[in-house]
């Protein structure tokens, strides 16, 4: 059997730069290669399904497969037996045999479920993240709805970038020279006083004709720390873990170019809730042996995406900040390259709140290079033990810190 990176090299679907560099990486995210490479923007989800299927010599689950996959026939197959094998029925054939995407096809799991099913199967396959995600929405256990909230996107709680409402009279004016964040009801409560600090600062060397209430920032934008995307040539505009609507001949993500040549930072994407991530000490150290920003970063929103249901990465430009890469129910890649807070206006802390859906219990960590920050991640809901979330995030913060100003002096 041929090694994946060997059938995606052989088919030019991947640079092999970019695969030596998932290689190193791969230990300390612990990702499959495929999965590593799709999260990055550096292969194509079906370009992942077809090489996959060239090396177990089964169906490949495109992503048009996945997007029009039907969801009763979850119901087929037992909800255990679905998370454990990591297995998702999405169809049938003309003949009515049902077709089982699964992580790992063979003749074991095959068998396994068919008689799970007590019928014929097809087995396909798909790349691991994408399908975990898949799974874990379709089998997830049922939670209480007591305090549950409906959502009315129509009612635009987005701040984007073009179209920023006016602060209403009763907001509360913010002073970031305070260092804190004045906050009606105060919902960092629950996660102690971390806020945002001095975002407005003259080190962040702000245009005054693009902030405010009717900013207008261009799609290519320069920030401080972030390096360029060159190393890896251009990035598809589905660049995430999910089945993701197919945009238009052209459209690209957002480009940020900074002063370090040579590296390369993956577009903003959106990473699956509900798996074990890492542990706070292997991200910690993952981020504080990364040779690139790059990778600390995939350490930092790996061990978020496990820690917190919603986080997104905010890079800083010109007296705002853009939304690059995240997770949460609603935060597609769309949606997160879309925001953009303009750091001169009212309320930072509710914009930040309302750009992931307004967690009830939302908090914001500056990363600091040189005494400037060079980013702020913004986080929602601790998954457990919200009184230590805090701390963690404080934890990771310094990690970052120290990974981004080595990065910075090479």
């Amino acid at each position: 059997m041929m090694q994946i990176g060997q059938i995606l090299v052989a088919q030019r679907w991947v640079d092999p730069v970019a695969l030596a560099r998932a290689l190193a990486d791969q230990p300390d995210l612990g990702l499959r290669i495929c999965s590593l490479l799709i999260q990055r923007g550096q292969l194509d989800p079906d370009h992942a399904a077809r090489a996959l299927a060239e090396q177990h010599r089964v169906p490949g689950v495109l992503q048009r497969h996945l997007e029009h996959r039907d969801p009763a026939l979850a119901r087929f197959l037992p909800a255990a037996l679905a998370r454990t094998r990591i297995a998702l029925p999405i169809g049938r054939t003309g003949a009515g045999e049902l077709i089982v995407c699964v992580r790992d096809p063979g003749a074991a799991l095959h068998a396994e479920i068919a008689a799970a099913v007590a019928g014929r199967v097809v087995i396909a396959v798909a790349p691991a993240l994408q399908l975990e995600q898949l799974v874990q929405a379709a089998y997830a256990a049922p939670e209480p709805d007591e305090h549950s909230v409906e959502v009315d996107l129509s009612t635009r709680p987005i701040a984007i970038i073009h179209d920023i409402a006016p602060a209403p009279p009763d907001e509360v004016d913010v002073d970031l020279s305070t260092r804190q964040i004045p906050v009606i009801g105060d919902p960092l409560a629950h996660l102690g006083s971390l806020t945002l600090v001095e975002l407005d600062d003259v080190r962040v060397a702000r245009d005054p004709s693009q902030s405010g209430q009717h900013a207008a920032l261009p799609r290519t934008a320069t920030g401080s720390y972030l390096p360029p995307r060159t190393a890896t040539g251009s990035y598809p505009s589905r660049a995430t873990t999910g089945p993701q609507p197919r945009t238009a001949t052209g459209s690209h993500p957002r480009t940020t170019t900074g002063s370090h040549a040579g590296q390369a930072v993956r577009p903003g994407s959106t990473l699956p809730f509900g798996f074990r991530g890492p542990t706070l000490d292997s991200a910690t150290s993952a981020i504080d042996r990364a040779a690139s920003l790059e990778a600390a970063a995939d350490a930092a929103m790996h061990w978020l995406a496990g820690r917190f249901r919603h986080a997104v990465w905010f890079t800083l430009h010109e007296g705002a900040a853009l939304g690059e890469r995240g997770h949460g129910d609603q935060l597609t890649i769309e949606v997160i390259q879309a925001i953009a807070i303009p750091l001169a206006a009212p309320s930072i802390q509710d914009r930040l709140t309302r750009s992931l859906g307004y967690p009830s219990a939302p908090a914001a960590l500056p990363v600091e290079v040189d005494a400037q920050v060079a980013c702020v991640i913004a986080v929602g809901d601790p998954v457990d033990d919200p009184a230590t979330a805090t701390r963690d995030l404080e934890q990771l913060g310094r990690a970052l810190a120290r990974a981004l100003q080595r990065i910075a002096a090479r």
